[in-house]
């Protein structure tokens, strides 16, 4: 979807909480190419997946999943279990989570998580002795948006943006999928609380960066859109 392309190094690819309007542009786009929506869904893709399987001669296949993936490595194993030689699920997101809506509860249970951790740390817990009071004031001043400045990590340009607490955890949840990511969260958390916004910026980057390459933002929305809500 052309609509639903944008620079991934633009600030607003890691802070941007209003997709909705892109992904109206996007199925308006697809359903003026003729392109039927309804048919990217997990069924769908499992159907195609045992096709495949069927072209290469396969009896049995191995079947690995991460997040998403799971969802589907897990439908076809209940579809096709004659046909599956093994199994392996990575951060399962089972068939009853409705993605949309249950993120924002699990992302709060893996922050509050990493900051007991850096609690128990007493190396951590030295150079950041209260990071949930860091993140708890980060709330308080930046309420539902102001005005702060960032710099591009990659350019040095110094730009302007709207930043509310909400766009911190929503930059911050990238960093909770890798333990090496993990641990730089008290830091960013203590320099976003002191008006530093540019490591938030920079870490949330590092995960976009390249997002487009890994993820397809229409079929995300097709899917989610038909099986979550």
């Amino acid at each position: 979807c052309a609509a639903s392309n944008f620079d991934q190094r633009d600030i607003n690819a890691a802070l941007e909480l209003a997709p909705v309007p892109r992904a109206r542009a996007c199925a308006a786009e697809l359903a003026a190419q003729g392109v039927d929506a309804a048919q990217y869904t997990t069924a769908a893709w499992i159907a195609d997946l045992d096709a495949v399987r069927a072209a290469l001669g396969y009896d049995r296949i191995n079947v690995w999943g991460g997040s998403y993936g799971t969802r589907a490595a897990m439908e076809y194993a209940r579809r096709h279990p004659d046909r599956v030689r093994s199994l392996v699920l990575d951060s399962v997101a089972p068939p009853d989570m409705r993605i949309s809506l249950e993120i924002w509860p699990t992302r709060d249970a893996v922050l509050d998580d990493v900051l007991a951790a850096c609690r128990a740390s007493a190396a951590c817990r030295q150079a950041h002795p209260d990071p949930a009071g860091a993140l708890a004031a980060l709330k308080s001043r930046l309420g539902a948006g102001r005005d702060v400045e960032l710099a591009d990590p990659r350019t040095g340009e110094v730009r302007t943006q709207r930043l509310g607490f909400d766009h911190v955890v929503g930059a911050l949840q990238p960093l909770t999928y890798l333990p090496e990511l993990q641990a730089l969260i008290p830091e960013i958390v203590g320099r976003a609380a002191n008006d530093d916004f540019g490591p938030l910026y920079a870490a949330a980057t590092l995960v976009t960066g390249d997002l487009a390459d890994q993820m397809n933002g229409a079929l995300h929305y097709s899917v989610t859109c038909a099986e979550d809500v």
